[in-house]
Formats: C-alpha cells, structure tokens, sequence
C-alpha cells in the first residue's frame, strides 16, 4: 500500500517543480538565507500540490491509461489503488500543499490555486483539443515561475517566462510524438487528441519551438538589461549548455525513439545530468 502510495504521488515528476526556483537564482538571490528559505519551502508545497493533481487526473484517466504500456501499472489503473482513497489522498496533500504556499505568501498560495484551476481544466477539456493540450502545459510551467518569483517578491524577468514557456511547449511536443510513434493501434484509444496530429506535424512543430527556445535564451543572455543586470556580458558562454540539452533530448525522441517522459528520459541520461550540473554552475560563476 505504502509503496503505492508514493508511486501515485510521483515524486519523479517533482523536478518539474525546479522552474519555481529559477526567479531565486536569475535574480541573484540564491545565498539571500532567508529568501532562499521561502523559495524552497514553496518548492515544496507546490511538490504536494501537484501530486494531488497527479491523483486526480489518474483517476479521471484510469480506463484510459490501460490501453498505455507504461500507464498501465500505475496504482490506480492497476486497481491497487482504489478511485476514493486515491481522491481522498489527493484531497489531504492538495490541501498540506495549498496551505503552506498560502502561508508563506497569499498572493503566490493564489498562483497555486491558479495552477490547479489550469491542470484541472486541462484534465477534463483541454487535454482533447488540438494545440491547446500542449499551450495549457506550458501555461502550468509558466505558473510556477510566476509562484516562484512571487513568494521572494520580486519581478519575473520576461525573458525567463517566454523561455519557460518555450521550453514547456519542446517537451509537450516531444511528449505528443512519442506517444504517436509508440503506442500503435491503441494511441487514440489513450489519448483521443492523437486523432488530430501527424508525426510529419509534430517534426515541424518540435523543430520551431526548438529553434525558439535556444534562439530566446542566446538572445536573453545578450539582452542590454541582462549585462546591465548581472554586470558581465559572459552569460552567452552558457548557451552551448542549452544548445546540448536541447540536442540531446531530440537525439532521445528521434534515434533511440525513446518513449519515456522528460523527467525518466533526464534521471536515465547521464550526459544530460551532468550537462544540466554544468549549466548550473557556469550560472552561478558568470551572474554571482
């Protein structure tokens, strides 16, 4: 029970949650003790928050997710977990989450509510309509930078939610081809949206919003207010990092046709790992 429990918590979809620390970090304030403190603790919160969501959206999902050869042995779709006590859990953990974002901020407890109110939607609507399925992911990381840059008080760059956004949508696009390409006669029967892509068309898109991500982030680190801001032209050394990351997960989809998820497809590459460490740290040298 216990271990099924964790498993529908899916505390290997947290890294995702790591987007609520980037306002700390591109603000100079990662060694601000007490801001730092916040920020994590928001981290977090936001961590239970959204494995209540997680639960919710395997229960809504559970018929669907047996026609998926991964999605299959989730607890709840497995039947190890039943329907209410899964909904309960998520009722008890949203709730723990819900109030220690309040508590540490009300306006970023607010921003939480909003990101449950657009995973929500997306479960039970967005998720079926072309193109929006993937804008409405985007729109749940763009949140948490903006949760993340509200509970230490400080204005999101606009650079950092566009490349946010952009990055979200390469994933969500990724996600949708390999679902195309892996999952065969049954695809649509998982997920009906399948119906109205092609994977000639999620190339296309995969390729655009690649581009637009690298392009975004080489064009922030040269931006006038980002030198004027960090005092150094240097971040731009920091964008062969991202140009790597980038190739090395299209490398996944595309060669080893790689059917996991993003944060499966990061915890099982090593070169990614480090490469995300070494961009971690050139980050804090050049801006700190």
């Amino acid at each position: 029970m216990l271990r099924a429990v964790l498993l529908s918590l899916r505390p290997n979809q947290w890294i995702k949650n790591l987007f609520v620390l980037a306002p700390l970090i591109f603000s100079k304030h990662l060694f601000n003790g007490p801001l730092a403190i916040q920020a994590f603790l928001y981290a977090l919160a936001f961590c239970l928050f959204s494995s209540a969501i997680y639960l919710i959206n395997d229960v809504v999902d559970r018929k669907r997710d047996r026609f998926h050869p991964d999605k299959l042995l989730r607890p709840v779709a497995a039947g190890t977990l039943s329907a209410a006590f899964a909904l309960t859990l998520a009722f008890v953990v949203g709730a723990i989450g819900l109030t220690g974002g309040i508590l540490l901020s009300g306006s970023a407890g607010w921003l939480m509510v909003l990101y449950g109110a657009n995973a929500l939607l997306y479960t039970f609507l967005f998720k079926r309509m072309v193109l929006l399925d993937v804008l409405f992911i985007g729109a749940g990381f763009v949140i948490r930078v903006l949760g993340g840059a509200e509970v230490i008080a400080v204005d999101p760059s606009v650079w950092l939610v566009l490349c946010t956004f952009l990055i979200s949508l390469f994933l969500g696009f990724c996600k949708r081809k390999q679902e195309m390409e892996g999952l065969s006669v049954h695809g649509v029967d998982h997920r009906t949206v399948l119906a109205d892509y092609t994977v000639e068309y999620l190339d296309l898109m995969i390729g655009v919003v690649g581009a637009c991500t690298v392009i975004s982030y080489a064009l922030y680190t040269m931006a006038p207010e980002t030198i004027a801001k960090f005092q150094t032209p240097y971040l731009i050394y920091t964008v062969p990092f991202v140009l790597y990351g980038v190739f090395r997960y299209l490398y996944h989809i595309h060669v080893r046709r790689n059917r996991k998820s993003p944060s499966e497809i990061i915890f099982s590459d090593v070169s990614l790992l480090v490469n995300g460490f070494l961009f971690f740290v050139a980050v804090i040298f050049i801006i700190y």
